[in-house]
Parts: C-alpha cells; structure tokens; sequence
C-alpha cells in the first residue's frame, strides 16, 4: 500500500543527510550499513556512525551501539563497554 520502497534511494539519502550533520540519519546510516540495506554491509563503519549520533546523545544510536559491542559486530566484543 502507499508508494514503493528503494531500500538503496532510502540508504544514499541517509547517507548524504548524515554527512551534512543530521543525528537521526546519522543512526540510521549506521542501521543501513551495518544490516546492509540498500548498500554493501560494512559494521566498522556502521559503528563509526553510530558512535558519531551516540555523541550526540540520541539514545537509539547509543543503545545501537551497545548492541554492536555485545555482538561483536564490527568492533572487537567488549562487554563493559556495551
């Protein structure tokens, strides 16, 4: 229902929203590359973006990135720092 979904459109528009600044795209960026929607999967730099909304204090990014060094996904597993 409603319009067609471009997982890949979706992903380059969260990306070039990330790098003017945006903290929820920069979370979201994060997401795309690190399940590998509509781009290539790349956890390290997913973490990288996650990190950068962390520091920002969105608490979805920081919560994101927790679950990344709990899973070990695309940083070294580290349970005291998730």
């Amino acid at each position: 229902r409603g319009c067609v979904t471009n997982k890949t459109s979706s992903a380059l528009w969260f990306g070039s929203a990330a790098r003017l600044g945006d903290v929820r795209a920069q979370r979201m960026w994060g997401a795309c590359l690190l399940e590998g929607d509509g781009v290539v999967r790349d956890p390290h730099e997913a973490v990288k973006w996650y990190a950068k909304a962390a520091r920002a204090n969105d608490t979805k990014a920081q919560f994101n990135l927790g679950n990344c060094y709990q899973g070990g996904d695309g940083v070294k597993k580290d349970w005291h720092t998730a």
